[in-house]
């Protein structure tokens, strides 16, 4: 699978670089660059990349305002000098945190990832409408059909299953 991705950094040199070690990589393609925060919002909804590496410290700005400014639907990957933001990123859900100078083998697991998490979403099935699900109620063990359910309802640290008949 081919990965479109952005590259958001204030420093020319920086994207430069950064570019230069993507080209290793043949499932990921460099769709634009941006130097500061509208520019990245605007190549976002034009490119709607799926990797936005992005730097934290833009001139007079923070790259954590990104994410306010779209809508996120895109992985994260701080590239950044500073380690300070770390906890931060990880809370923000981003996929990695890649120090510069960037070194390519890390930036390589970043890489590999991204792919394991996609194919671990590619492995994921959701529900026929035929299909059984197991349930323990009680002290007895039953197979519902989905179709019989008619919703879930959260009950502490439990779930309420009920079907149509109310059961």
């Amino acid at each position: 699978m081919k990965y479109k991705t952005i590259i958001v950094d204030d420093e020319r040199l920086a994207r430069k670089e950064m570019r230069r070690l993507l080209a290793e990589f043949d499932e990921i393609t460099v769709a634009g660059e941006a130097e500061n925060l509208s520019e990245a919002v605007c190549l976002i909804e034009k490119e709607k990349p799926q990797i936005v590496f992005l730097d934290i410290q833009l001139s007079g700005e923070n790259g954590f305002e990104l994410l306010e400014k779209t809508a996120q639907n895109f992985k994260l990957i701080f590239v950044t000098a500073f380690d300070a933001y770390a906890i931060r990123a990880f809370e923000v859900n981003a996929l990695d945190y890649l120090l510069k100078p960037v070194n390519p083998e890390r930036l390589a697991k970043a890489i590999e990832r991204l792919t394991e998490e996609t194919d671990k979403k590619a492995d994921i099935r959701t529900f026929e409408f035929d299909d059984r699900i197991f349930l323990e109620i009680g002290n007895r063990s039953v197979f519902l059909k989905v179709c019989e359910i008619s919703h879930i309802n959260s009950s502490g640290d439990y779930s309420e299953v009920l079907t149509a008949q109310g059961k």
